[in-house]
């Protein structure tokens, strides 16, 4: 094992420590990225043009700084709340805000975007809209305990009808139905523009190899599978499960070869038989999460489901019954459960719904159950404790910013 894979491999088993390296690039990117966004922020205003037009592109780098600054305070907890542009080396080695302080920022970002998104032109191809905010808002005030908040905002989503469910879960992973339906913002990748590890891995990293004879994909590693423990936890024909995980490919001249259990999720087989590299976005933010969103939120809000709450899970659960034709005898619709029912109702649902769409995880941390659920999973070597609710500060940082203080237990 290389370090470079040595790196994944500790992450996978909650045994990393502040010198990761894949930690580290992580909080590069994200401050990189939060330079840029404060750059445009910051200059924008200065440019002699339509006011509208101008306050959007400044609206646009908000949206992004807010999405970065939700990556990192959800990570890190305690982050550098930088919110201008950094012109002095003196300005770069910022001390740690309190994540109280960086759900502000965030919420004043999203807000004020959500207000000023107006220009149309751009509007697609990967770039924020109002219901874009409206949607990041409702996540953040999740996560922040704002209960009301959060299903205020994605009330807003909802009921505005521009984002509707797909008819079929598939549907959402075919390439002619990028920045559609109920896909509410996606990260835009090209095949084609691309080279090397710019396009999305998603191919790389989870479709298995040695299927490349047989007219298969032709960049599969498989580096990242399902637990047993995932896939036993689903309905045997929850149309989520099929699209999501398969064993088997049958290819040219009808050869069919199996294998360990691979994510398939992402793979659009009719317009990428190859794989290789990927046209498919990685999905930002989608109704389906959204509508659990805001489930979550009203059992919070009540101490208990109300009508709207159950009618949010069971949309999401009446679509994983069709397939295709007809609405299976599967997965009936919730009904009569208490708080702590329907609050673990809607964490498995959000596991069944979004494997591995980066929520997982989070979606532990924030119900108080990483260490259970993690432990209980039976992947071997794995060993979570509470510390890893917080991933550490990098040592490299540290380092180089004296200011920087560590997360505990690290």
């Amino acid at each position: 094992t290389n370090t470079f894979d040595n790196n994944y491999t500790t992450l996978d088993a909650f045994a990393f420590n502040a010198s990761n390296q894949r930690i580290e690039l992580y909080w590069q990117d994200l401050y990189k990225t939060i330079h840029n966004a404060n750059a445009v922020a910051n200059r924008i205003p200065a440019i002699d043009m339509n006011e509208a037009n101008r306050d959007h592109l400044v609206a646009e780098a908000r949206y992004i700084r807010a999405m970065m600054y939700f990556e990192a305070v959800r990570l890190f907890g305690d982050v550098p709340l930088l919110l201008a542009e950094t012109l002095d080396l003196n300005d770069a080695f910022a001390a740690r805000s309190p994540a109280s302080d960086v759900y502000v920022a965030i919420v004043e970002d999203l807000k004020w975007s959500l207000d000023h998104l107006v220009w149309t032109q751009r509007l697609g191809l990967g770039r924020p809209t109002p219901m874009a905010c409206a949607a990041l808002l409702s996540k953040v005030y999740l996560e922040m305990g704002e209960y009301q908040e959060a299903a205020n905002a994605a009330q807003i989503v909802i009921e505005s009808g521009l984002h509707p469910l797909f008819p079929q879960f598939g549907d959402l992973w075919k390439l002619e139905n990028a920045n559609s339906g109920e896909i509410i913002h996606a990260i835009n990748y090209s095949g084609t523009l691309s080279q090397g590890f710019k396009p999305n891995q998603y191919h790389v990293r989870l479709l298995p190899g040695g299927l490349t004879d047989i007219g298969g994909p032709e960049n599969g590693f498989g580096s990242e599978r399902p637990t047993d423990d995932l896939i036993n936890s689903f309905d045997p024909q929850d149309q989520r499960m099929a699209q999501s995980i398969f064993t088997s490919f049958t290819g040219d001249g009808g050869v069919t070869r199996f294998f360990e259990p691979h994510i398939s999720k992402f793979w659009d087989r009719v317009n990428e038989p190859r794989g290789n590299n990927t046209d498919m976005d990685v999905i930002y933010l989608r109704t389906a999460d959204i509508m659990l969103v805001y489930a979550e939120a009203l059992n919070e809000i009540n101490n208990g489901p109300n009508g709207v709450a159950y009618d949010m899970i069971n949309q999401v659960r009446e679509r994983a019954r069709f397939d295709g034709t007809q609405y299976l005898d599967i997965l009936p619709d919730l009904s009569g459960l208490g708080y702590q029912a329907f609050k673990d109702a809607v964490l498995e649902e959000r596991r069944w719904e979004l494997v591995m769409e980066g929520q997982r995880y989070h979606d532990l941390v924030r119900h108080g159950k990483l260490v259970e659920k993690v432990n209980a999973s039976g992947k071997e070597d794995v060993n979570a404790q509470a510390t890893h609710t917080l991933w550490p500060i990098p040592q490299r940082e540290r380092n180089l910013n004296k200011n920087l203080t560590q997360n505990t237990g690290y």
